[in-house]
């Protein structure tokens, strides 16, 4: 079985380039959408909730957001995505990669949310009193002031949020878009070779997430100037 592995690894490699090209990419702009849309959501999300207002519309606000937050933490993203395909958007014409990207961007921004909220309250509220004594209403404050640092603060895990997003679109495959995983379990059924394709798979993944870790450290680094902490 292992003596001639490198030349099946190899074999199904070059045989197979153009497909597993194609699923990485799909892997790639499912799980990079998924992530900026749930960042979008998880923003908005933070500031319903921590909005200082005391009149039925605010309760409410932070009542959704707590609830939105509770249950997509709870339910699998695999759940999630199937509920889309089958029940909510696929029905009504949806493409099946955007359902796959909203599907994994709901549990995204309720995790997303709970890190910039803890980053926001971090936050000291001296920052926010002189934003508000030199004339920025809260909105602009929040906007201009207080979500740009709290976003500085939040870089380490936001980027490991990054990462289980792409390596949860292994699940992509449960509502048909021909991702990473779904692309070599084609591959497999054809070649009746899953040694030397799950292997390939697995070096891939290894690859692409090494890839990411280094850039998000960069970006943690050199460019947001994140203090490392040692221990």
């Amino acid at each position: 079985m292992w003596q001639d592995f490198f030349p099946r690894l190899f074999t199904t490699f070059t045989e197979n380039s153009q497909m597993l090209w194609d699923g990485l990419v799909m892997t790639l702009i499912v799980s990079f959408g998924a992530f900026f849309l749930g960042l979008a959501i998880a923003v908005i999300l933070v500031a319903m909730r921590t909005t200082s207002g005391r009149g039925p519309l605010a309760r409410f606000g932070r009542w959704f957001v707590m609830a939105y937050v509770t249950v997509f933490r709870a339910i699998p993203d695999a759940v999630v995505l199937l509920l889309l395909f089958f029940v909510f958007l696929a029905p009504f014409g949806w493409p099946v990669m955007w359902i796959g990207i909203i599907g994994l961007a709901l549990p995204d921004s309720a995790f997303a949310e709970e890190t910039l909220r803890a980053s926001v309250q971090s936050i000291s509220p001296d920052i926010m009193n002189a934003a508000r004594d030199l004339g920025a209403s809260r909105g602009v404050a929040m906007r201009k002031v207080i979500l740009p640092i709290a976003f500085r603060k939040a870089i380490p895990d936001l980027g490991n949020l990054l990462i289980l997003t792409t390596r949860g679109t292994a699940v992509l495959g449960f509502i048909s878009i021909m991702d990473l995983m779904n692309t070599v379990s084609t591959i497999v059924s054809r070649t009746m070779d899953a040694m030397a394709a799950y292997m390939l798979l697995a070096l891939m993944y290894f690859v692409v997430i090494t890839l990411m870790t280094i850039a998000i450290k960069f970006l943690e680094v050199r460019v947001f100037k994140v203090k490392q902490t040692t221990t």
